[in-house]
């Protein structure tokens, strides 16, 4: 049972000491802040890969029965008061060795912040390691721990299985964790088509577009394309990054070797509703790459590595489909777009002209 004389140190926003006050005193509701530290343990995709975790990307402890706050509850893998008179450092080296005996890992720093709840109020150290080694959870300490999928936690939220403290912080520090890379459905061809359309720019849409036809012609096009089977922009050839029920972004790829099949849909319902002749189009890919055709994520998610995920689950699809490598154009005024590229090692191939745009074909 946890000792409620003891003493924690008591500090102001910036993790100053001004005073110290008993475990009691600080879990009364007396909302004096005092200092906790956590760490989120990870396994990494080599661990996964050798079996280590097949199930699971998080490791969370279950709270034992007697804790005062929150018996019963699955939490962060460590979580424990600073004592009077420690840092911040030397208590996280502490609680992951008393919890989990771990003593070989290497923290990151992640954010601080404060929490409060109606018993108390914490100056959070917020911490992450990467960790393939065996984990010993306390049976003093804890009542257990095990891996935890996204999907596992995401299906917990909000329904009492897992403190509301971890709820809140994995959402404020592990957000883009939550978002799922998918195969796509029919059912979402509309977002599908307004995220084509934001990776291609109004410009280069209009650029397609018939006299008299606009941006809300191409959006329908596009819609019906994305909902055929036969098309380039298929659903079928699409990936989605999900935020719940929410398509956040996409990646639409295709065998190079099949554009001037898969190109027909295109130049038919062109003609139809957006009255223009695609049917000279210059080739934007050839067979043996995996056509990167269009990549976006919607301005609120973007900067969480949601791009990068995607592009490295059409690397992986590109390796089931026997495809040697992945490639795509992007516009020469696009450095932000070929600088996202080249940080995941994309390298130039040549130089090509697509949608009235000089671009750049890189490879992976």
């Amino acid at each position: 049972m946890d000792n409620l004389q003891e003493i924690f140190p008591i500090v102001d926003e910036s993790g100053k000491v001004i005073g110290s006050a008993t475990r009691g005193e600080c879990h009364s509701g007396s909302k004096l802040l005092h200092p906790v530290v956590h760490l989120h343990v990870f396994r990494s995709a080599k661990g996964r890969l050798q079996g280590k975790n097949s199930k699971g990307e998080i490791y969370l402890q279950r709270r034992p029965e007697w804790k005062d706050i929150q018996p019963g509850k699955w939490d962060t893998a460590v979580g424990g008061h600073v004592d009077y008179g420690e840092t911040p450092e030397d208590a996280l080296r502490r609680e992951v060795r008393e919890e989990l005996g771990i003593t070989d890992f290497v923290p990151e720093f992640v954010d601080k912040y404060v929490f409060e709840s109606k018993r108390e109020r914490e100056l959070v150290y917020v911490n992450r390691t990467t960790y393939d080694g065996e984990i010993h959870p306390s049976t003093e300490e804890l009542d257990g721990g095990r891996f935890w999928t996204m999907q596992e936690i995401r299906d917990a939220m909000g329904k009492g299985v897992l403190t509301p403290n971890f709820e809140s912080e994995f959402k404020r520090c592990f957000g883009k964790e939550m978002v799922m890379i998918k195969e796509a459905t029919k059912g979402q061809a509309a977002e599908i088509a307004r995220l084509i359309m934001m990776a291609m720019t109004d410009d280069c849409c209009l650029y397609f577009c018939g006299d008299g036809f606009g941006l809300e012609d191409f959006r329908k096009m596009m819609t019906l394309l994305v909902e055929r089977e036969d098309s380039q922009y298929s659903y079928r050839n699409t990936l989605v990054a999900m935020d719940e029920d929410k398509v956040v972004g996409i990646s639409v790829s295709y065998d190079g070797a099949k554009l001037q099949q898969l190109r027909q849909a295109f130049i038919e319902t062109a003609k139809e509703h957006i009255g223009k002749d695609h049917s000279g189009m210059d080739d934007e890919t050839q067979a043996g790459e995996l056509y990167l055709d269009s990549l976006a994520v919607l301005p609120d998610y973007r900067r969480r590595g949601i791009a990068s995920r995607l592009i490295r689950a059409t690397k992986e699809r590109a390796d089931k489909m026997g495809i040697s490598c992945v490639g795509l154009l992007v516009d020469k005024g696009n450095p932000l777009g070929e600088a996202l590229y080249s940080s995941v090692g994309f390298q130039y191939a040549n130089d090509n002209m697509w949608g009235g745009h000089p671009m750049k074909h890189l490879v992976l």
